[in-house]
């Protein structure tokens, strides 16, 4: 494949990840991009389009939101990917987006296990309608009262519009 007249007169790109910010997810990342630059740009593919490669095999090494610390190592490539120019501003705030939707699931799932966990163990009476008590009612005779309909429903006063 032809080399394109202007890859030749490209600079050389690279992105890299600071020294004091350590972080293997964003380092993947950033590998990825650098692999599908220089892969394009050797390959003659135009300019315009080895960035946007580049960008997508960035996009594409960020890790998926299946646990906290994905969500975690999710967040920090996306900010990178906006500093170094690798992920534009309105794919940023739909990626984030998509964060804060696994954030509230991570969240709602964790509730909904300490809550079925703290109930379990915070029941100490067996009678209905009463486990936040802390009483022991067990030891009480309770009396079935049979529901029966009222003789006579109540008669309300009528509205007068």
């Amino acid at each position: 494949m032809p080399v394109h007249p202007n890859a030749k007169n490209m600079r050389e790109e690279h992105i890299a990840l600071a020294p004091v910010f350590h972080s293997p997810a964003v380092a993947r990342c950033c590998k990825a991009w650098n692999r599908a630059f220089k892969a394009h740009r050797e390959g003659g593919t135009n300019p315009v389009s080895i960035y946007l490669r580049a960008n997508e095999a960035y996009r594409e090494a960020m890790p998926p939101l299946s646990s906290p610390q994905n969500l975690c190592d999710f967040i920090a490539c996306v900010a990178h990917g906006v500093t170094v120019r690798a992920i534009c501003d309105i794919q940023a705030a739909a990626l984030l987006q998509a964060a804060g939707v696994a954030s509230r699931a991570f969240k709602l799932v964790a509730n909904t296990a300490n809550t079925a966990a703290s109930r379990a163990d915070q029941r100490k009476n067996k009678i209905s309608g009463c486990e936040t008590v802390d009483w022991d009612f067990t030891a009480l005779k309770t009396t079935a009262y049979p529901e029966e309909p009222l003789a006579k429903p109540p008669q309300f006063a009528p509205k007068l519009a």
